[in-house]
């Protein structure tokens, strides 16, 4: 009986000497890591690039009055299908085309003491044409005016691929923040182990307008050298680096 109260007992010393030293380590092993897994540097970066525009819209139109509505149409219709023959010919494609509104509406003539009544109708037809060559955005304009096209609403310039300027920015970006945060580790001489978050924030490039407008039934206009300047887009990134 004594022989197996001594087998018993060994056990027990042996399990409990085994659980002591398994916490031992682990706290060991928690003092070791703690202390790194705080060591966290947040760095931002950013990135302002330059883009020149490679497309354009701008937006056309005819507008006419008649005594009634049907006239108007018919005589709108007359030349914005020849303003729109005249864009094909010139290598604008039927997709690179958009009718942005079309109205008639009656005019009402207003006279003292008298009911209004309606002097007749007025149609208007905008036309929003895209234009991947800048350099023939005067161009167009002046063939849609040369073919009795009497309103022009504005120029918007814009890149076709932008999901290639966002990569270039944060690419550029995460340069900018790494590049910073090595600056500042080196002073310690501490080094970057690796990336812990990242959050990118970018404000990309939307279509720049321009505040143009013209109106002009009768001749074509001498269309001025249009100018396309550039884009400006920023990316910000949010960097947190384990050191």
């Amino acid at each position: 009986m004594k022989q197996i109260w001594k087998v018993i007992l060994l056990i027990l010393v042996v399990v409990l000497f085994g659980w002591v030293g398994y916490t031992v380590a682990q706290t060991e092993e928690t003092a070791i890591e703690r202390p790194f897994a705080s060591r966290v540097l947040s760095v931002s970066g950013s990135a302002t690039m330059q883009i020149k525009p490679d497309m354009a819209t701008i937006t056309v139109g005819y507008m006419n009055e008649a005594l009634d509505a049907g006239t108007a149409q018919s005589n709108n219709a007359e030349v914005m299908n020849a303003v729109i023959e005249a864009l094909k010919k010139a290598g604008i494609e039927e997709k690179d085309m958009q009718t942005k509104n079309f109205s008639i509406q009656p005019l009402y003539q207003y006279e003292e003491n008298k009911t209004p009544y309606i002097r007749g109708y007025q149609a208007i037809y905008w036309l929003g044409v895209t234009i991947y060559d800048t350099k023939r955005v005067g161009e167009i304009i002046d063939i849609a005016f040369k073919n009795k096209a009497n309103q022009f609403q504005n120029v918007a310039f814009d890149v076709q691929n932008k999901d290639k300027m966002k990569l270039e920015g944060i690419d550029a970006a995460m340069k900018d923040a790494r590049v910073k945060a090595e600056k500042a580790l080196a002073v310690e001489n501490e080094t970057i182990k690796r990336i812990i978050t990242v959050n990118v924030d970018g404000n990309y490039p939307t279509a720049y307008e321009t505040n143009s407008s013209r109106q002009d039934s009768k001749v074509a206009p001498g269309v001025p050298q249009i100018m396309e300047g550039s884009l400006t887009y920023t990316v910000t990134v949010q960097v947190q680096y384990s050191f």
